[in-house]
This record gives C-alpha cells, structure tokens and sequence, in this order.
C-alpha cells in the first residue's frame, strides 16, 4: 500500500516527504470530541518544531465535551510561513461521521488516512484522492489503548512523511507522564504499530 502511495501514478507522495520538501505540508486531523484530535495536532506540531520546521497551527471544536466534531490543521515548512494555507495535502479522519461527513470535500491531489473499520459502511471517494486505510482501532486496541487511535495515527504519518518518531515520542511522554508509566508504554506501543503497519503493508 505505502509503495502504491509512492507511485507517480497516483500522487507524489515521495516529495511531500519532510526531508525533500521545498515548499509546505499540511495535515488536517479530523474527528470528534475524545478522539483525542487535539492532542495528536499538538505533539505532530511539537515533534515538527523540534526539527525546526516553522509551523503554523490553528484548531476548532465543538463546544459539546464529547461527540462534538472536531479538527486540527497545521502546515509545516523549512521556511518562513505567513499564513496558514489555502489547500490541504493530508486530512485524517479518526470518525466514522466526521468520514461520511466530509469524504465528498476532497479534492484531487489530496491523501485520505483514515480508520479501515469505516469500510464497513462503503462510501465512494471523489477521483484522484488516494485513500490509505489503517485498522486504528485494532492497533490501538492491540497496544493496550483503545482511545489511542490518534497516537496510531501519528506513527503512521511519521513513517510516510518523515516526521521524526523520536521527537513524537518525547512529546507524548512529556504529555502522558503524569498519568502513569503504563499510559505513557501503551502510547509509545500505539505508535511504534502504526509506523510498523506502514512499513509492512
């Protein structure tokens, strides 16, 4: 699948790579309110900054604690950034609604991650977006954490775009520390599987 992802035939990837990109990257998280969106926008934007990449984040949510729809856009660049963006190159979609809900707002050129499990429901994509399914939820599962599908997420991203899994990692156990040695193993667990599920398929 990653090898399909590379393929000049269905988008470029390999130069949305962070270390051969000569212009901008942005990521868009997208779920609802627990699906940890925040959190995840916030360690990939402090992983990038620790490689010394400006970025520029920005979020919205909904005032509902849980159920709410939520999001989370950030653009990273090796140079100066003075907006935000008027595009979008990667969205994530961790749930099922925020998925149905906005599949049709896709546009050519776009990636499209999200959890395999919305399979269930079949959905048509619009043409030209490349779609990458990953079972989140069992690789969350399968680490001891079932609400890490974002942490999942994260290591995916970094195996496909070159984010620096070391700096992801540090953020996270800064973030979980205080709840616990076994939080912060179960996350470090979800994200080695998620840059692991990229390398094997």
């Amino acid at each position: 699948m990653a090898e399909d992802l590379l393929s000049p035939t269905a988008w470029p990837l390999g130069s949305r790579r962070l270390s051969q990109l000569d212009d901008s990257l942005i990521i868009r998280l997208m779920g609802v309110g627990g699906d940890g969106i925040m959190t995840a926008g916030r360690v990939l934007s402090e992983a990038a900054a620790m490689s010394g990449l400006e970025v520029l984040s920005g979020a919205t949510y909904s005032a509902e604690v849980r159920g709410g729809e939520t999001m989370y856009q950030l653009r990273v660049s090796p140079s100066t950034l003075l907006t935000e963006g008027d595009r979008v190159d990667i969205v994530v979609v961790l749930n099922h609604e925020a998925d149905l809900a906005h599949r049709e707002d896709l546009l050519t050129g776009e990636v499209l991650l999200y959890d395999s499990v919305h399979d269930a429901v079949p959905r048509a994509r619009p043409p030209g977006v490349v779609s990458y399914p990953v079972p989140m939820t069992q690789l969350a599962e399968a680490a001891g954490a079932a609400v890490a599908k974002n942490v999942v997420a994260l290591g995916v991203l970094a195996e496909l775009f070159g984010f620096s899994l070391t700096n992801i990692e540090t953020s996270l156990r800064k973030r979980f520390a205080a709840k616990g040695s076994h939080v912060v193993a179960s996350n470090l667990t979800a994200l080695a599987g998620g840059a692991r599920y990229v390398k094997d398929h």
